[in-house]
């Protein structure tokens, strides 16, 4: 483990005689450690890595907060100016992939609140002189992880796309990816149809694997005229360019 910063630890207690604290490293790492006050004899248990290397933010630090029992969520200012955030999955035992929370926020450190239970209520100070607030129903916390995830695996595939070969082959690898988890979440019905589009079949083309992006390209067009039944004025050219690009890749 990195040496720690200077940045001031964060603390949360997600049910009673628990605590957790997190603080950060000097290689841009996030560390957490659990104590169980159930046996307060027994030692402080070596600390666990929660994000990888690289993940920057601004100081002054972190803010903890549970919302119910057990459940622990993380929160950041990183150097966009961006809210970020990780939760503790308990099925899974293990901390999720780090997302962002909506656009740039010109704020240092956001503060975080739990309303109901599961709920989260992220509200930052800005330059404006106003109170940003957003609210995390107990639903969208786990869409808003997948929806962050999802983007980051798009923008890590333009960044290994650039790359020499072998690197192409992760590019696609991780776009793919993207797309899957995008499928999962209604609520973000047309970006998977954008995403197909625009990385992912010229992508699949270029490495020869053409009869891939055939197939993706009629989810496509399937996903958009689907749309357009509902909202032809906000859908219907998408669709036809999601039919022009099907019918290129079949010519």
């Amino acid at each position: 483990m990195a040496d720690p910063t200077d940045s001031p630890v964060a603390a949360v207690s997600p049910k009673p005689w628990q605590i957790s604290i997190f603080w950060p490293t000097k290689d841009a790492s996030l560390w957490s450690a659990a104590f169980d006050g159930t046996q307060p004899d027994a030692p402080w248990p070596p600390p666990v890595r929660v994000t990888d290397a690289g993940v920057s933010w601004l100081p002054p630090g972190i803010v903890a907060v549970s919302s119910s029992p057990e459940d622990m969520q993380i929160f950041w200012a990183g150097p966009d100016l961006r809210v970020r955030s990780t939760y503790f999955d308990r099925a899974e035992r293990r901390w999720v992939q780090w997302f962002p929370l909506g656009r740039p926020w010109p704020s240092v450190r956001p503060v975080v609140v739990s309303g109901e239970e599961g709920e989260m209520n992220v509200l930052t100070a800005t330059g404006d002189k106003m109170i940003r607030h957003t609210r995390l129903a107990p639903s969208q916390v786990k869409t808003t992880a997948f929806f962050g995830q999802a983007q980051q695996l798009i923008v890590m595939s333009q960044e290994l796309w650039h790359r020499p070969e072998p690197e192409r082959s992760w590019a696609v690898a991780r776009a793919l990816e993207a797309v899957t988890i995008m499928r999962t979440l209604p609520e973000h019905a047309p970006t998977p149809g954008e995403w197909i589009m625009w990385p992912v079949t010229p992508y699949l083309e270029t490495v020869g694997r053409k009869d891939e992006a055939i197939q993706l390209a009629a989810e496509a067009v399937e996903i958009f005229g689907r749309l357009s039944e509902g909202d032809p004025v906000k859908y219907g050219e998408r669709h036809e360019a999601a039919k022009k690009l099907l019918e290129r890749l079949r010519g």
